[in-house]
């Protein structure tokens, strides 16, 4: 029997084997990359929590990731005060403790009570999320912080000594638009016993020389003034719940 040499110099060339070996190589490049990041990608860190039970209820407006930061909070808060065993579920929040607002369809603010009777402990909760052009812009995360709850009349356990944060103060509005600047004035809030929000907006104006020797800082006034209550409307702020102090600054 005679055995035939067979030429394999030319095997690689023929247009066949070029066109599985073009096909083949990104596929297994393709494979060694999505084994070398499977080797090497960090494990997921999964953050304990303690669910508020009654929470997609109460809210359901709020984003799950919102939900998630609240709770994993809340372990870690109800831990740092001296509960010998966290649960894992069991919160709840009060009834008729839930407040908050949003300006321009995009940034949403709200606070509320929540109880977690296993531990006899209870925590003001207050939140953020979504974006506010110019002022807070977070890119869809959010922002939580936990108080304790000063009011004597709405504490419920009375043993449990709070580590949360202290000073709470009852979100609103014109805390998150304010301060800003304009052409002719600037914008600020303080504190107010009177309004019906409890702030007052601080106007101060800055008109062009021009106006001062005219004798018209009535009319340029009014004007801005009108002006000013269109921004706010437009943020979603009712001008007519907050005082107006009135300034001119002060030129040196």
């Amino acid at each position: 029997m005679t055995r035939k040499n067979v030429d394999t110099r030319n095997t690689f060339s023929s247009p066949g084997v070029k066109l599985v070996l073009a096909l083949a190589i990104p596929v297994i490049v393709i494979l060694i990359i999505i084994m070398v990041y499977m080797l090497l990608k960090p494990e997921e860190i999964i953050e304990p929590r303690l669910t508020i039970d009654n929470f997609a209820e109460v809210l359901p407006e709020v984003p799950e990731d919102t939900e998630k930061q609240i709770e994993e909070k809340l372990y870690v808060q109800v831990a740092e005060s001296g509960a010998s065993e966290v649960p894992e579920s069991g919160a709840m929040i009060r009834d008729g403790s839930v407040d908050g607002f949003t300006i321009q369809n995009e940034f949403h603010v709200g606070d509320f009570i929540v109880d977690i009777a296993s531990v006899q402990q209870s925590y003001i909760v207050k939140y953020y999320y979504g974006e506010l052009e110019g002022q807070y812009e977070m890119e869809a995360s959010a922002s939580v912080m936990l108080y304790c709850i000063e009011d004597p009349d709405e504490v419920i356990y009375k043993d449990f000594v709070c580590r949360a944060g202290r000073d709470f103060v009852k979100p609103d509005p014109i805390q998150y638009i304010l301060p800003r600047d304009f052409s002719d004035y600037s914008l600020s809030y303080t504190y107010s016993l009177t309004s019906e929000s409890g702030y007052a907006v601080v106007v101060v104006y800055d008109p062009p020389e021009s106006v001062y020797l005219s004798g018209k800082l009535e009319e340029f006034e009014n004007e801005k003034m009108d002006e000013i209550r269109e921004y706010l409307m437009g943020m979603g702020v009712n001008p007519d719940d907050y005082e107006f102090v009135v300034k001119y600054k002060i030129v040196e």
